[in-house]
């Protein structure tokens, strides 16, 4: 009795199986299709019977259902978290905290504390061009930090608030360093992702946002140098950032001061030669900076100067430039104006001093004459 029982049950198990083995065109076609799966059960069963002869019960059918289940779900599980390592943005975050760092005590204070530190490609000289990347874990692949001897740092892979962190560990490093203010409103913040077609800049899909493709198929020191050309573009904007923000306090100054002219041309002369001063310091700042033109290091490497160049597009660097040069030409064009207004009003204040002078004098002689008169009428 009870190996029919169990019979019949491995019998209707196969049947089943057979059944859902049918293609699914076939089982939805209607009664044709229908009638046409019904013939084709029988060879199906005794192919099943024949490939699965090790199947005792209906219980092991079962339990293979679940194992082939499990395989599938921790395949599907292996596959998503590999998408998400590879294709899920980290974040950049790319900060000046100074003019510069001083680069002899910076560089053995980070390599004593932090971990994979390297200098960066160096020139045919053997000069290095003063960039440190290192990580602040031990793993080669784990996030990392540039630091540039222009006062820069920008990281990949951490937080802004991790990255402010360690930078703030190297304030006695710091030459002239920025208010924190001035830092906070000057960051550049950037997203990133591994993928396998090239490290380029894309623009994600249904909107105007870039984002930096860096190909994951390169070695590690490959895919660093790749980095390290994006972020090289991503100082140049901060720097952009900073002089904007100067030249912004700067022209405020200078619209308060303009206000009411009557006020602006008694003011002392040396706030308006201190404004232009400024001026000339920013405009030094922008130029001479080279911050539209690639690094000296890129001269001979297509490759990564087309990288740099991508993004530094995409920050806008060069038509930010131009907007700050012309707003900077006519800030410079009011001081000036201000300056020769100030000169004709104080020459003609001195014109009208002379005036009064004049007739203090004459008031004076006219004054001598009368008393000689008076005494040479009336000599007692």
């Amino acid at each position: 009795y009870q190996r029919r029982v169990h019979g019949i049950f491995l019998m209707l198990a196969l049947v089943s199986r057979a059944a859902a083995r049918v293609p699914k065109h076939i089982r939805l076609s209607g009664v044709r299709g229908a009638s046409n799966a019904i013939e084709s059960l029988p060879s199906r069963v005794s192919e099943l019977i024949s490939s699965r002869s090790r199947l005792k019960t209906p219980n092991d059918l079962a339990k293979q259902v679940q194992v082939q289940q499990k395989k599938t779900v921790h395949a599907a599980r292996n596959a998503i978290k590999k998408k998400i390592i590879r294709h899920i943005p980290a974040p950049i975050v790319t900060m000046a905290v100074a003019e510069k760092f001083d680069w002899e005590s910076l560089v053995p204070h980070v390599r004593s504390k932090y971990y994979n530190s390297r200098d960066m490609v160096q020139d045919t000289d053997g000069n290095d061009y003063n960039v440190l990347y290192f990580t602040v874990e031990p793993q080669q692949d784990s996030p990392g930090i540039f630091l540039f001897e222009e006062g820069c740092a920008s990281s990949w892979g951490l937080p802004a608030e991790i990255c402010e962190s360690v930078v703030s560990e190297f304030s006695d490093h710091r030459v002239n360093p920025l208010s924190p203010d001035l830092v906070r409103y000057t960051n550049e913040f950037w997203d990133f992702a591994h993928h396998d077609g090239g490290s380029v800049v894309k623009t994600e899909e249904g909107t105007r946002n870039d984002i930096f493709m860096v190909d994951h198929r390169l070695p590690l020191p490959e895919r660093v140098a790749d980095q390290l050309a994006f972020s090289w573009a991503l100082t140049r904007g901060v720097r952009v950032n900073i002089i904007d923000c100067e030249l912004q306090e700067t022209i405020d100054q200078l619209e308060e001061m303009s206000s009411d002219m009557t006020v602006a041309l008694t003011k002392d002369r040396k706030e308006f030669q201190l404004l232009m001063h400024r001026l000339t310091l920013l405009s030094r700042k922008l130029h001479f900076a080279s911050l539209c033109e690639s690094p000296d290091l890129y001269w001979d490497d297509g490759r990564r100067e087309g990288i740099f160049r991508a993004a530094l597009q995409s920050c806008e660097v060069r038509r930010r430039v131009e907007g700050l040069d012309s707003r900077m030409h006519e800030a410079t064009r009011t001081v000036e104006w201000l300056l020769q207004e100030q000169e004709i009003a104080f020459s003609q204040r001195a014109v009208s001093y002379g005036h009064v002078l004049e007739l203090y004098i004459i008031i004076l002689i006219a004054a001598e004459i009368v008393l000689n008169g008076w005494f040479h009428v009336y000599p007692g």
